[in-house]
Protein backbone atom coordinates (compact mmCIF):
# COMPACT_ATOMS: atom_id res chain seq x y z
CA UNK A 1 0.00 0.00 0.00
CA UNK A 2 1.04 3.56 -0.66
CA UNK A 3 0.16 7.03 0.47
CA UNK A 4 0.77 10.45 -1.03
CA UNK A 5 2.78 13.03 0.90
CA UNK A 6 3.18 16.68 -0.06
CA UNK A 7 6.65 17.98 0.76
CA UNK A 8 6.93 21.18 2.74
CA UNK A 9 9.20 24.11 1.91
CA UNK A 10 12.92 23.28 2.32
CA UNK A 11 12.17 19.63 3.14
CA UNK A 12 14.74 17.19 1.76
CA UNK A 13 14.12 13.62 0.65
CA UNK A 14 16.05 12.50 3.73
CA UNK A 15 13.75 14.64 5.92
CA UNK A 16 10.68 12.99 4.37
CA UNK A 17 12.16 9.49 4.75
CA UNK A 18 13.00 10.09 8.41
CA UNK A 19 9.68 11.78 9.17
CA UNK A 20 7.65 8.93 7.69
CA UNK A 21 9.97 6.09 8.73
CA UNK A 22 10.71 4.82 5.23
CA UNK A 23 13.91 4.00 3.38
CA UNK A 24 15.32 6.91 1.33
CA UNK A 25 16.46 4.56 -1.46
CA UNK A 26 12.92 3.22 -1.76
CA UNK A 27 11.55 6.78 -1.99
CA UNK A 28 14.04 7.64 -4.73
CA UNK A 29 13.17 4.50 -6.69
CA UNK A 30 9.39 4.95 -6.36
CA UNK A 31 9.49 8.60 -7.37
CA UNK A 32 12.43 8.73 -9.81
CA UNK A 33 14.21 11.27 -7.64
CA UNK A 34 17.70 12.14 -6.50
CA UNK A 35 18.59 13.00 -2.90
CA UNK A 36 19.24 16.67 -3.74
CA UNK A 37 16.03 17.36 -5.70
CA UNK A 38 13.99 20.38 -4.62
CA UNK A 39 10.80 18.84 -3.24
CA UNK A 40 8.91 21.99 -2.25
CA UNK A 41 5.22 21.33 -2.90
CA UNK A 42 5.85 18.02 -4.68
CA UNK A 43 3.54 15.07 -4.14
CA UNK A 44 5.61 12.02 -3.25
CA UNK A 45 4.50 8.39 -3.30
CA UNK A 46 5.39 6.85 0.05
CA UNK A 47 5.02 3.18 0.98
CA UNK A 48 2.64 2.70 3.86
CA UNK A 49 4.83 0.60 6.04
CA UNK A 50 4.39 -1.29 9.20
CA UNK A 51 4.41 1.28 12.01
CA UNK A 52 6.33 -1.10 14.20
CA UNK A 53 9.26 -1.93 11.91
CA UNK A 54 11.18 -0.36 9.07
CA UNK A 55 13.44 -1.96 6.48
CA UNK A 56 17.16 -1.36 6.48
CA UNK A 57 19.58 -2.35 3.72
CA UNK A 58 22.93 -3.39 5.12
CA UNK A 59 25.83 -1.30 3.83
CA UNK A 60 29.50 -2.26 3.50
CA UNK A 61 31.14 -1.99 6.91
CA UNK A 62 27.89 -2.36 8.88
CA UNK A 63 27.62 -4.76 11.78
CA UNK A 64 24.61 -5.67 13.88
CA UNK A 65 26.22 -3.68 16.70
CA UNK A 66 26.75 -0.52 14.61
CA UNK A 67 23.23 -0.71 13.14
CA UNK A 68 21.71 -1.24 16.59
CA UNK A 69 23.72 1.65 18.04
CA UNK A 70 22.85 4.05 15.19
CA UNK A 71 19.12 3.22 15.49
CA UNK A 72 19.08 3.21 19.29
CA UNK A 73 18.02 -0.44 19.47
CA UNK A 74 19.32 -3.22 21.70
CA UNK A 75 21.53 -5.42 19.49
CA UNK A 76 20.07 -8.63 20.94
CA UNK A 77 16.57 -7.46 20.01
CA UNK A 78 17.83 -6.73 16.49
CA UNK A 79 19.33 -10.21 16.26
CA UNK A 80 16.09 -11.86 17.39
CA UNK A 81 13.90 -9.78 15.08
CA UNK A 82 15.93 -10.92 12.11
CA UNK A 83 16.37 -14.57 13.06
CA UNK A 84 20.09 -14.08 13.63
CA UNK A 85 22.35 -15.38 16.34
CA UNK A 86 25.41 -13.77 17.83
CA UNK A 87 28.32 -14.44 15.51
CA UNK A 88 26.14 -14.60 12.37
CA UNK A 89 27.37 -12.45 9.51
CA UNK A 90 25.36 -9.82 7.69
CA UNK A 91 26.19 -8.80 4.15
CA UNK A 92 25.92 -5.63 2.05
CA UNK A 93 22.48 -5.34 0.38
CA UNK A 94 20.93 -7.75 2.90
CA UNK A 95 17.56 -6.47 4.07
CA UNK A 96 16.86 -6.50 7.79
CA UNK A 97 14.09 -5.00 9.88
CA UNK A 98 14.58 -2.47 12.63
CA UNK A 99 12.07 -1.39 15.25
CA UNK A 100 10.65 1.99 14.36
CA UNK A 101 12.00 4.58 16.77
CA UNK A 102 8.46 5.42 17.85
CA UNK A 103 7.86 2.00 19.35
CA UNK A 104 9.77 0.26 22.14
CA UNK A 105 10.19 -3.51 22.04
CA UNK A 106 10.64 -6.13 24.71
CA UNK A 107 11.78 -9.70 24.04
CA UNK A 108 10.02 -12.31 26.19
CA UNK A 109 12.26 -14.61 28.20
CA UNK A 110 11.46 -18.12 29.37
CA UNK A 111 8.83 -18.48 32.15
CA UNK A 112 7.75 -14.83 32.10
CA UNK A 113 4.19 -13.79 32.76
CA UNK A 114 2.35 -10.70 31.59
CA UNK A 115 2.49 -9.49 35.20
CA UNK A 116 6.28 -9.94 35.49
CA UNK A 117 6.80 -8.16 32.16
CA UNK A 118 4.44 -5.39 33.20
CA UNK A 119 6.38 -4.91 36.44
CA UNK A 120 9.75 -5.02 34.65
CA UNK A 121 8.65 -2.38 32.12
CA UNK A 122 6.66 -0.28 34.56
CA UNK A 123 3.69 -0.51 32.21
CA UNK A 124 0.06 -1.38 33.02
CA UNK A 125 -0.88 -4.95 32.02
CA UNK A 126 -4.04 -3.81 30.24
CA UNK A 127 -2.04 -1.30 28.17
CA UNK A 128 0.44 -4.02 27.16
CA UNK A 129 -2.37 -6.30 26.10
CA UNK A 130 -4.11 -3.52 24.13
CA UNK A 131 -0.89 -2.54 22.31
CA UNK A 132 -0.21 -6.08 21.09
CA UNK A 133 -2.44 -8.16 18.81
CA UNK A 134 -1.32 -11.49 20.28
CA UNK A 135 0.73 -12.26 23.36
CA UNK A 136 1.76 -15.89 23.69
CA UNK A 137 4.53 -15.41 26.29
CA UNK A 138 6.90 -17.72 24.46
CA UNK A 139 10.65 -17.07 24.55
CA UNK A 140 11.82 -14.55 21.93
CA UNK A 141 8.33 -13.16 21.27
CA UNK A 142 8.47 -9.41 20.70
CA UNK A 143 6.10 -7.30 22.78
CA UNK A 144 5.50 -3.65 21.93
CA UNK A 145 5.24 -1.16 24.75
Amino acid sequence: MYQIYQAMSNESLEDVANKLGVDIEELMMLNGMNPNDDLTGMFIVVPKGNETYKKYIVKKGDSIYSIARSHNVDYQTLLRLNGLEEGDYIYPNQEIIIPNGKQKMYVVEENETIKSISNKLGKDMVELINENEDIYLVPDQIIKY
